[in-house]
């Protein structure tokens, strides 16, 4: 099939397809199905599953792939202080609820993430109130680590 795949007689249960999508492409688009009965399956990371009900010819699995090139993406970060004394164990606590004080001037470590701590470079971002905002981030994954203020 041009631009798709076919998995025909396939033993009953869950089978699980990975793409390893193109540099400078964002996680795939994917429709799946068998007959004419077609379904969307997220793929963020490139990875979907199928559940097949039937051994053999009884059923079989088309999918499409689209591939669609990744742009520049952008990351804010919000940090917010609970009030002295907040429990966040307590029974109906919600810091999003209770915690409404945005934090101006927190720092966070930010860049590309599995290059270990001393290989990654660092991307600064600019500060906006109550937190960080980070833009023109090609698609790959990043790591974001709060650096915490003495007394928080």
């Amino acid at each position: 099939m041009r631009g798709g795949g076919g998995f025909y007689e396939a033993p009953a249960g869950t089978g699980g397809i990975q793409e390893h999508f193109p540099e400078g492409y964002g996680a795939p688009v994917v429709f799946c199905g068998t007959d004419a009965s077609f379904e969307v399956y997220p793929a963020p990371t490139g990875y979907w599953e199928f559940e097949f009900a039937n051994d053999g010819l009884e059923q079989g699995l088309g999918c499409y792939v689209f591939n669609i090139p990744g742009e520049p993406g952008s990351v804010t970060l919000l940090k917010w202080t609970c009030p002295e004394g907040y429990d966040l164990h307590a029974a109906g606590a919600d810091p999003q609820v209770g915690c409404t004080e945005a934090t101006d001037g927190i720092q966070f470590q930010f860049g590309l993430s599995g290059l270990g701590e001393e290989a990654a470079p660092q991307i600064t971002g600019d500060l906006i109130p109550g937190g960080v905002f980070f833009e023109g981030l090609e698609p790959d994954t990043y790591k974001a680590t709060e650096l915490v203020p003495e007394g928080i």
